[in-house]
C-alpha cells in the first residue's frame, strides 16, 4: 500500500523583512518571488527536498538581496517544517 499526501498553499505573502531580506530597492519583489517559488513547488506537489530544491534556485537568482544567506534560509526551512512537519536536523 502506498499512501500519498498532497499538501496547497496559498496568500503566502511575506514581505524582505520576514524572508530577512537586504531593505534596498527591489528587495519586494525579491520576497514576491521566493513567495511564489515556494507557493508553486508545494502545490506541484514536490516533496520536501523538491521545494527546497525549487526555492532555493530562487534564492540562488536574487542572492544580491540577501537570499542566499543563512536567516532567510532558515525562513525557508521553517516554512517547509510547516507543510510536511518538523524533521531532526
Amino acid at each position: 500500500m502506498k499512501i500519498v499526501k498532497s499538501y496547497q498553499v496559498t496568500g503566502l505573502d511575506y514581505d524582505a523583512d520576514r524572508w530577512e531580506l537586504y531593505q534596498m530597492g527591489g528587495s519586494a519583489n525579491a520576497a514576491a518571488a521566493l513567495n511564489n517559488s515556494f507557493m508553486t513547488a508545494v502545490n506541484a506537489g514536490k516533496d520536501r527536498d523538491g521545494v527546497e530544491a525549487a526555492v532555493w534556485q530562487t534564492m540562488d537568482k536574487y542572492s544580491k538581496f540577501g537570499a542566499w544567506d543563512t536567516e532567510p534560509r532558515g525562513v525557508l526551512g521553517d516554512l517547509i517544517d510547516a507543510v510536511f512537519g518538523e524533521v531532526e536536523r
